[in-house]
């Protein structure tokens, strides 16, 4: 039996992560100079230095230093045979390796004034995580720190929606009206944040619905709490929506992807999902999306090109709330999650037709119907807020929002230059790097870039930014992890997000053999590999940042499908246990880890979603 002392430590353990989770998204002090990121990252490390001593008091208590056993790894019930922890401990050495080589190890360490993001803040949220593995043990646990997630949210959101409408009390520099920026203090990282909570959301609201509808009575709490996660739900996404961030939303749409593509698979019964009638089914639900498309044209002629965007994504909303509908009602087994890929793949397709340029389709519109709706799509991409999606692959646009781009394409210039074999790089005093043959497999160091990286400085850089501002981040994950950490941390990374998704999808029977795993590691790998060497022979090095997470989500996403078209169908006992909350928030989880891995390769990871 536990003392007390243990039992005392065990709260404030948890009361530390529940503050962590609660904190770190909400506090910011307009007192400081910095204000957000490194005033967020002093309270989570001071955090984890309180967690640390508590979890050392609770482990002198219990005598557990005397069970070496838990170290061997010939042990079942060792510590290494634990889901996630190999590749953490990886990380972990491969972050404490790039510090000690690190061409200023103070800065790696401690962190840089602009971000504090050095190893001290990586070791903080490691032992934030490894004491929440070590000691969360009950169902009860686990929802409170999944409600303490969805709570710190709304405050967030709340904020984004009163900047919105012109009535925030604090007298920011830049403008939050346009684009809001909530707790974080910037545009992308509240998208960022929130894209991350979305699913846990969702997965709430389908848990309360999956209750009223297999009550035998109405209850009025679930109806109550149902209500409540649509409303949180709601302001999550139009707060997303509101910063104007494009990153985080191709990110939130694979999350989504991802989630509603296991529960529609899950939701198959045994024998079902490959009949000719039921794909029938599946390709007819995608008629009424085609038909909104090709209408367009005639909405936008009558009454303008922003009711006819209305009545398309109107049409789409619809679809894609029938879906919900019908996975609520456990009915369609057989083709929803059909109708739900070729949904996806029609948005995706019109995503990228949104962005071709309309000299690129001159010479089609002059064809019936068709014509029309290349039209249309010049008279949307002149609309604000969403024009801007159609202009995601011209990188010579150097203003208005579009200028993001630009900046980032030029930052890649120099970063692809940093990473690459050259000369060594000069110190203040003269000295030159002694470490210059070891940078591409262990990087500069955990926060170097700032100072590694004005010798490889793109003059254009400052005609379309301020000139005194040297970049610190690459805006990118693949390439800020082969900056910072090389090779040995880019392949640490990427077998950590794997690990996790690998783990999910076996606990949600997405992976169900050590044949699956091979196709899923394989098409992970495989994807990043093609997508590398496609971006290298078409467009250059300047692209393998996003080449390579962009073949990573087209793996996962084929591996999904594949899972779709020959993975076993559940059976009935199965379907029902679809709606169960453990596996509700597996799927949300997931799907929260794959959003956050693409929206990190268009912005900044920062101290809320790491």
């Amino acid at each position: 039996m536990d003392s007390r002392l243990t039992r005392w430590c065990d709260g404030l353990l948890e009361a530390g992560w529940l503050v962590a989770i609660l904190a770190t998204p909400l506090f910011f002090n307009i007192h400081s100079e910095r204000v957000f990121e490194p005033d967020k990252l002093a309270l989570l490390r001071s955090l984890a230095l309180v967690m640390s001593a508590v979890w050392l008091a609770r482990l002198v208590d219990n005598r557990a230093w005397q069970d070496l056993g838990r170290l061997r790894p010939s042990n079942a019930a060792a510590i290494w045979h634990r889901p996630l922890v190999l590749p953490v401990l990886i990380l972990v050495l491969v972050y404490a390796l790039a510090t000690l080589f690190s061409i200023s190890p103070r800065v790696s360490w401690i962190g840089s004034y602009q971000r504090l993001q050095g190893t001290y803040t990586t070791l903080s949220y490691v032992v934030v995580f490894a004491l929440m593995a070590a000691t969360i043990r009950t169902p009860q646990q686990v929802r409170r720190v999944v409600s303490t997630a969805i709570v710190a949210s709304i405050p967030v959101a709340l904020y984004g929606m009163i900047q919105h409408f012109g009535h925030d009390p604090l007298p920011w520099g830049g403008d939050v009206q346009d684009r809001v920026a909530g707790h974080l203090g910037n545009a992308i990282f509240i998208a960022a944040y929130l894209i991350m909570v979305v699913p846990l959301t969702l997965g709430r609201i389908i848990e309360a619905l999956g209750n009223i509808l297999s009550d035998e009575r109405l209850s009025g709490a679930d109806i109550a709490r149902a209500a409540a996660y649509i409303f949180i739900l709601a302001i999550q996404l139009l707060t997303i929506y509101w910063s104007g961030s494009r990153g985080p939303l191709i990110g939130l749409a694979v999350g989504l992807f991802s989630f509603t593509l296991v529960l529609l698979v899950s939701l198959r019964g045994a024998g079902q999902g490959r009949r000719r009638r039921d794909a029938l089914r599946g390709f007819l639900f995608l008629l009424p999306v085609l038909l909104a498309l090709l209408l367009s044209p005639l909405v936008s002629a009558a009454v303008g090109p922003l009711a006819a965007l209305a009545f398309f994504f109107g049409v789409v909303a619809l679809s894609v709330l029938a879906i919900f509908v019908l996975l609520a009602l456990r009915r369609g087994r057989g083709w929803l999650w059909l109708a739900w890929i070729l949904l996806t793949v029609f948005m995706a397709g019109w995503l990228l037709l949104f962005n071709v340029p309309a000299d690129r389709t001159a010479g089609l519109r002059g064809v019936p119907l068709v014509g029309g709706v290349f039209d249309v799509l010049d008279e949307w991409r002149e609309l604000p807020t969403i024009g801007s999606y159609g202009r995601m692959l011209d990188p010579s646009n150097t203003t208005g929002r579009e200028k993001s781009g630009r900046v980032r394409v030029l930052i890649w210039e120099g970063v692809v230059d940093l990473i690459s074999p050259h000369t060594p790089l000069t110190y203040p005093d003269g000295r030159t790097d002694p470490f210059n043959w070891l940078r591409p497999l262990l990087g500069y160091g955990p926060e170097t870039m700032y100072v590694a990286y004005n010798r490889f400085y793109p003059p254009e850089l400052a005609t379309v930014e301020a000139r005194n501002a040297s970049p610190d981040r690459s805006h990118n994950e693949t390439f800020d992890a082969l900056v910072i950490t090389g090779l040995f941390g880019l392949l640490a990374w990427q077998a950590l997000y794997l690990s996790v998704v690998h783990f999910a999808f076996r606990y949600l029977g997405v992976v169900s053999s050590r044949r699956d795993t091979w196709v899923l590691a394989g098409l992970w790998i495989g994807g990043a590999l093609l997508a590398a060497l496609v971006a290298l022979l078409v467009a250059g090095p300047i692209y393998l940042g996003v080449a390579v997470p962009v073949g990573v989500i087209l793996g996962v996403v084929v591996y999904l499908i594949y899972h779709a078209l020959f993975g076993r169908p559940a059976t009935d006992d199965a379907a029902a246990n679809l709606f169960a909350a453990d596996r509700l928030l597996m799927n949300g989880l997931v799907a929260a880890v794959l959003a956050h891995y693409v929206e990190i390769h268009f912005g900044i990871a920062i101290s809320a979603t790491r």
